[in-house]
C-alpha cells in the first residue's frame, strides 16, 4: 500500500510538473542520448570481441612479406579513393556536387559508424549530412545521392557475382547457403527498386507513407523532383565494379604476402561470398560470418585450415581495419580540435582559482 501511494505521488508530481510536455519538447535530445549510450555499449563489446582478432592479425603481419603488406595498404588507400569518387559521382548524378575531400571524409565516417549500427551498411547512409548541407546541398539531394551509392554498391556485387557463381556451380564449390545469401542480395536490390519506383510513380508505398506520415509529403515530393543523370549513374556503377576487383586483389595479395600459391578463382569466390554475407548480415557488418565463410571457401579451394584463416585475417586487415582506423582517426582529430578549444579555457579557470586561493 505504501509503495502504491508513493508511486501515485510520483506520477502526480510528474504530471503537475508537466513531465510529459518536457519529454515531448526534449524528444530529440533524449533519443540522441539513448542512441549514444547504445553506440558506446556496442563499441565496448566490439573492442572486447575483436581483441583476439587483433592479436591474430599482429601475428599474421609478423610472418607476412613487408613488401606485399605495403602493396596491400596501398590498395586499401586506392580503395578509399574509389569509394570517395563513387560518392562524388553519386552527388553529380543528382545534379549536385561535393568536393573530393568531403567525399573521403563522408565515406570514412560512415564506414566507421556502420560497424556499430544495426544494418550499418544502409543505416549509416543517413549520417553526417550537416557539413554537406552547409555547402548548399539540399537534404533530399544528399539522401538521394546516398541511396544511389548504396544501391549501386549492391548492384555491382551482383554484376561481379553472377559469372563467378556460374563458374563455381560448374566446379561444384558453391553450397546452398551461398546461393540463399545471393538470392537475398538480389531480393534486397529488387525491393529497393520497387520502393523507389513506387515513390516516383506515386504508387501504393507512396500513398501508404503519406497516409501515416503526412509530414513526409513535402520531403518525398522534393525527392521525386530530383532527376538522375544516366551517364553519371553508369560512372558510379563503373567505380563500384572496380572496387569489387580491388577487394579480390586484396585477397590475392594476402595469399602472396603469406607465401602461399595464389589462386585467382579462390580470391574471387572468397571475396564475393564474404561481401554477400556482409550485405545480408544485420549486425557489426558481418563480423564472424565473413571470417567463417571466407575461410570455408579457401579450404574448398585446397588451402589448409590454418593457412585459410591466416589469409582471411590478413585480408581483413587490408579491407576492414585500415579504412576503420582511418575513420577513427578523423573522429580523434575532431576530438583534438575540441580539446584545443576547451583546455585553454579550463587552464585559465584553474589559474583563476589558484590566484583566489593564494590570496
Amino acid at each position: 500500500m505504501e509503495v502504491s501511494a508513493n508511486s501515485n505521488k510520483f506520477f502526480g508530481f510528474f504530471k503537475e510538473r508537466k513531465g510529459i510536455s518536457f519529454l515531448k519538447e526534449n524528444d530529440k535530445i533524449i533519443r540522441q542520448f539513448i542512441f549514444t549510450i547504445f553506440f558506446i555499449g556496442i563499441g565496448i563489446w566490439f573492442i572486447k570481441h575483436e581483441k583476439s582478432e587483433l592479436k591474430e592479425v599482429k601475428n599474421v603481419l609478423a610472418d607476412a612479406s613487408s613488401l606485399w603488406i605495403i602493396c596491400g595498404i596501398a590498395l586499401a588507400a586506392f580503395y578509399i579513393i574509389l569509394q570517395a569518387l563513387m560518392y562524388s559521382v553519386s552527388f553529380k548524378a543528382v545534379q549536385s556536387e561535393v568536393s573530393f575531400k568531403q567525399a573521403v571524409i563522408l565515406f570514412l565516417k560512415r564506414n566507421f559508424v556502420s560497424v556499430f549500427l544495426p544494418a550499418g551498411g544502409i543505416s549509416s547512409l543517413a549520417f553526417f549530412t550537416k557539413s554537406i548541407e552547409k555547402r548548399g546541398v539540399k537534404p533530399t539531394q544528399i539522401h538521394f545521392a546516398s541511396l544511389i551509392y548504396g544501391f549501386v554498391g549492391i548492384l555491382s556485387v551482383i554484376i561481379v557475382a553472377i559469372p563467378a557463381l556460374i563458374y563455381s556451380l560448374f566446379q561444384g564449390t558453391a553450397g546452398s547457403g551461398v546461393l540463399y545469401a545471393f538470392a537475398a542480395v538480389v531480393g534486397l536490390s529488387i525491393f529497393v527498386f520497387i520502393i523507389y519506383n513506387s515513390i516516383i510513380k506515386k504508387g501504393s508505398i507512396y500513398r501508404f507513407t503519406i497516409k501515416f506520415f503526412p509530414s513526409a509529403e513535402i520531403f518525398i515530393d522534393d525527392f521525386r523532383s530530383n532527376k538522375i543523370i544516366k551517364e553519371k549513374f553508369l560512372q558510379v556503377v563503373f567505380y563500384s565494379i572496380i572496387i569489387e576487383f580491388v577487394g579480390i586483389a586484396h585477397l590475392y595479395v594476402a595469399m602472396i604476402a603469406l607465401g602461399f600459391t595464389p589462386s585467382l578463382a579462390a580470391a574471387a569466390m572468397g571475396y564475393i561470398i564474404s561481401v554477400i554475407f556482409l550485405i545480408v548480415s544485420p549486425f557489426l557488418r558481418g563480423l564472424g560470418a565473413i571470417e567463417i565463410s571466407m575461410s570455408f571457401i579457401l579450404i574448398q579451394y585446397g588451402f589448409e585450415n590454418v593457412n585459410a584463416i591466416a589469409i582471411t585475417f590478413l585480408y581483413r586487415f587490408f579491407e576492414f581495419w585500415v579504412p576503420l582506423l582511418a575513420g577513427a582517426s578523423l573522429f580523434l582529430f575532431s576530438a583534438n580540435k575540441l580539446l584545443m578549444r576547451i583546455v585553454p579555457s579550463f587552464l585559465l579557470f584553474v589559474l583563476g582559482l589558484i590566484n583566489i586561493v593564494s590570496v
